[in-house]
């Protein structure tokens, strides 16, 4: 789900329209007390007047992934190359060289600047020597795609549910009929017997009985940790 700021964000680059055209839009999320029986709703149309877009697009990342590859693929200065890894860096004061292992063998190539967008287990930030400092959540979240009618059950397209033990985030994950539902787990289960258990946490977390399928299932550790600095050389 895109809030209204990177919703801002998609519009300054230039992805906004295509990335609409493939999105559920929506206003609300609400809130499932299950151990009141209260369901309170905050509605994103209260920021009318003051946020430009006061609604969220709900799309995968692999869909927005796709879209921008595409628009990279149109421009004249930028070029994607797959399948290459990189395993050396060095610098000095006219930039950057980068090693980087191919199908063909090892490449050299060369840059004014290398950012590191390479995620939590970034190889940039390891050969930089930079720590990645903070803590990670004990819990295991375990992200599920599923067919499931929630709206039958009278669920918002994004949910939050607040138990302190079944609690869930709930919502969709597009136009079609294919929701996320994330969950808490046991972190010290291996992946196999969190997978075999889902069943058991959709019996307390799904509204009805009604037979659902997984589309997939993955689970993941959430981390509060970041770099010391953003800017080395």
């Amino acid at each position: 789900g895109y809030f209204p700021p990177t919703i801002e964000l998609l519009e300054e680059f230039g992805l906004l329209e295509d990335v609409a055209a493939c999105s559920f839009r929506s206003c609300d999320l609400m809130l499932h007390f299950p151990l009141i029986g209260e369901r309170i709703i905050l509605s994103l149309a209260a920021l009318e007047g003051t946020a430009k877009y006061p609604y969220f697009l709900s799309v995968g990342q692999h869909v927005l992934g796709q879209i921008i590859v595409g628009y990279l693929d149109r421009l004249p200065n930028a070029q994607v190359l797959w399948n290459h890894r990189v395993e050396a860096l060095a610098q000095d004061a006219k930039g950057v060289t980068l090693t980087v292992a191919t199908s063909d063998g090892p490449r050299e190539l060369h840059a004014d600047w290398l950012i590191g967008a390479d995620g939590a287990r970034s190889t940039v930030r390891t050969l930089l020597g930079l720590p990645f400092e903070g803590f990670t959540w004990p819990d295991r979240f375990v992200a599920t795609n599923l067919r499931f009618d929630f709206e039958k059950h009278g669920f918002s397209p994004h949910n939050m549910v607040h138990h302190p033990v079944d609690w869930a985030v709930i919502a969709r994950t597009g136009p079609d009929d294919i929701w996320r539902v994330t969950f808490g787990e046991d972190p010290n289960l291996p992946e196999q017997e969190i997978r075999r258990r889902i069943p058991a946490h959709y019996a307390k977390i799904l509204p009805g009985d009604e037979p659902y399928e997984v589309v997939a299932a993955a689970p993941y550790r959430v981390h509060e940790r970041t770099c010391p600095t953003y800017r080395v050389g």
